[in-house]
């Protein structure tokens, strides 16, 4: 029997994350975050940042 494990890549989380990283001042994630928004939609990055204003006004307890 074989398992295979199957990850969704979910670019618009990736964005926030990188996102609110680089915002305190992590280089690595802001480039990576150039990187991301080559292969995202203008709507996916722009529901990524407001993701991550709402979890940055959160204290980041609202991060979904």
């Amino acid at each position: 029997m074989r398992l295979e494990l199957v990850l969704k890549q979910d670019k618009v989380l990736a964005h926030q994350w990188y996102n609110l990283a680089a915002s305190n001042g992590d280089v690595v994630a802001r480039k990576n975050k150039q990187n991301l928004e080559k292969n995202m939609t203008v709507l996916q990055i722009s529901s990524a940042r407001i993701r991550a204003k709402k979890c940055m006004i959160s204290g980041y307890l609202d991060c979904d």
